[in-house]
């Protein structure tokens, strides 16, 4: 997303977005930038009534591999609901992409995309990586062969006991 010269109006020195400076702050998108951003507020409304809430933001943003507890969701929400009906629109939710994005760290996103990764391989959310799981994915995106699957857990199983855990599996994906 390119960068918009659009400020939010101060509040008692802290930083406090309006409509009209959400406003401003669309009119300097580009109709690209909207249809992405469109498609993103699609995935989050889960049930479709054009409205995200704080369980459809928590259950989403889990999947998408970030970790935010109860105050961070109640932060985000609080924090970009300009009309206080507890539910973002799909103007509230650009304000909160634009403003989340600036404020999450490169790492942090690194490690997001990680979890999503781990999350794919893990087909049933034990919490490891068994060669099964690892072979099923590295087969359809990179055409392993089982050896090659087997091979590749077998390198990164420090403890021997044939699954990826996490913290191993973030070993696959570091620079």
């Amino acid at each position: 997303m390119s960068k918009t010269s659009v400020t939010p109006s101060s509040n008692k020195g802290k930083e406090k977005w309006n409509k009209e400076s959400l406003a401003k702050f669309k009119a300097a998108l580009t109709p690209e930038q909207i249809r992405a951003y469109r498609k993103h507020f699609e995935v989050f409304d889960l049930n479709g009534d054009g409205v995200i809430s704080a369980r459809e933001l928590r259950k989403v943003s889990k999947q998408m591999g970030y970790r935010l507890d109860d105050s961070q969701i109640e932060g985000i929400m609080n924090e970009n609901d300009l009309d206080s009906n507890g539910l973002l629109s799909f103007d509230e939710f650009l304000l909160t992409m634009h403003l989340n994005m600036a404020a999450t760290s490169e790492e942090e996103h690194r490690r997001a995309e990680i979890r999503r990764k781990f999350v794919e391989f893990d087909k049933d959310s034990s919490g490891t990586v068994t060669i099964e799981e690892a072979h099923s994915v590295l087969q359809r995106e990179l055409s392993f062969t089982p050896k090659q699957s087997v091979d590749l857990v077998r390198r990164y199983d420090l403890n021997g006991d044939g699954q990826l855990d996490y913290e191993i599996r973030a070993l696959l994906y570091e620079d």
